[in-house]
């Protein structure tokens, strides 16, 4: 009679012949929503974050809305560059903690951060150098085009500042870990509202969009110290 199937791997380790349980749809329904609710929130205060500057700035009058909302695509566009490195640090990274390879996970880690760190200086010093030319691009009027290119500074530091806490999220999101970005990108919000309402309204400030400016330029500050605390703690 021809030998059955050979139980023993070739390392001598036993295979086992049980089925691996797999997961209900209700528990896998319910994983699904507990990582995926604190990146909508994460998401929507990313957003939330320039909306309100938007706010803030209207009661100011058309000039300081306009020089305010042109460098809104300018500034998504350059973090296109920086989502690149985060979708491949999310990936490699869920897949050295699914294989319990804590080494690997720390390498790509420090990758993503790396490439990020370099990629926003680059991107935000360019920016900087050229915030003129491109909110004229962007069709700036000379009523407000002082406005406009002082704020798009401004945001070119912080493209600088929120390269690493945008790799942060991405890695902790790549390790089952989506909560922390979120209370990070709260607190963020929470500050630039706090120093926004300061500088614009407050008797003895009243910066106009330069203290909108600064309160952004705070709030990404503290978004990214909190990112590399929560980053070296875990």
């Amino acid at each position: 009679m021809p030998a059955g199937p050979n139980p023993t791997s070739r390392k001598g380790a036993v295979l086992s012949e049980e089925p691996v349980q797999q997961p209900k749809t209700g528990e896998l329904r319910a994983q699904i929503l507990k990582l995926a609710w604190p990146v909508v929130l994460e998401l929507l205060l990313v957003s939330m974050l320039g909306m309100v500057n938007m706010i803030m700035v209207g009661h100011l009058g058309a000039g300081a809305l306009a020089a305010v909302g042109i460098t809104t695509q300018p500034v998504l566009i350059c973090f296109i560059f920086f989502q690149a490195f985060n979708v491949g640090g999310t990936a490699l990274v869920a897949r050295a903690v699914g294989q319990c390879n804590l080494d690997a996970a720390k390498r790509v880690s420090a990758l993503t951060l790396w490439l990020n760190a370099w990629a926003g200086i680059a991107i935000g010093l360019v920016t900087f150098l050229f915030s003129k030319q491109l909110v004229i691009w962007m069709g700036a009027q000379p009523e407000y085009l002082s406005d406009a290119v002082l704020y798009m500074q401004y945001s070119a530091v912080g493209v600088m500042l929120q390269a690493l806490p945008t790799g942060v999220s991405a890695l902790m999101r790549g390790s089952g870990n989506t909560r922390i970005p979120a209370v990070f990108n709260l607190v963020a919000n929470v500050v630039n509202v706090a120093v926004g309402a300061a500088l614009l309204y407050l008797p003895f400030f009243q910066m106009g969009v330069l203290g909108v400016a600064i309160a952004q330029l705070t709030a990404k500050a503290v978004a990214l110290v909190m990112s590399m605390i929560a980053m070296l703690s875990n």
